[in-house]
């Protein structure tokens, strides 16, 4: 849910990035347009986050998406966007009179070109927004961190505290067993690079 949310604050905007003083989903950063989920529009989307440049240069990252995120509502149109499941398999025709008898490159994974894995995330209730990210272990766009896991990567499971002892306090007295959970951890932005939003009116 905390993720979910650096993809809709403010309007769908994203959070404010300290760096440039800027949303993350910004016109500036080239990440944010407004067109609705379909082949052509995920066809625009990845070159766009492929064009995206290193900072301080113009020097292009060359970074496919691997993460297709939107609203359970649009999540069937990504499988069949990305070609999963039986059938044939082809692209999407989109009204074509060739549908489904062309090859659809993003039904298979190539070497820096991951396949997309589609990802129907339950906070996203604009029912045609959707988002892209690029792999994580690539392109860190999005920081985690957590206290009793400093390698990162894997949430732990949080720290239990108990008062075992039945002369303690509440224990004694009341036959009442103290529980105290602990979960640490800190999120945030990196870069606006590796990311991009449709916000569809």
């Amino acid at each position: 849910a905390r993720i979910a949310a650096l993809f809709t604050a403010n309007s769908g905007a994203g959070p404010t990035l300290d760096q440039d003083s800027t949303a993350l989903f910004h016109a500036d950063h080239g990440n944010l347009d407004t067109t609705a989920f379909s082949y052509a529009a995920w066809a625009a989307a990845r070159l766009e986050c492929y064009k995206q440049t290193e900072l301080g240069s113009g020097k292009r990252h060359g970074l496919w998406p691997k993460f297709w995120l939107g609203p359970a509502d649009l999540y069937d149109t990504a499988l069949t966007v990305f070609g999963y499941g039986a059938g044939p398999g082809g692209r999407p025709g989109e009204g074509t009179t060739t549908a489904f008898q062309d090859v659809n490159p993003y039904a298979q994974a190539r070497p820096g070109d991951p396949r997309p894995i589609p990802i129907a995330v339950p906070d996203f209730t604009d029912t045609g927004d959707w988002a892209y990210i690029a792999d994580p272990t690539v392109a860190p766009v999005i920081q985690m961190a957590y206290a009793d896991n400093p390698g990162g990567l894997t949430h732990p499971t949080p720290t239990l505290y108990l008062v075992t002892s039945p002369t303690a306090g509440l224990m004694f007295s009341n036959d009442v067993l103290p529980i105290k959970v602990r979960d640490y951890f800190a999120y945030g932005v990196a870069t606006y690079r590796g990311i991009g939003k449709r916000n569809v009116a």
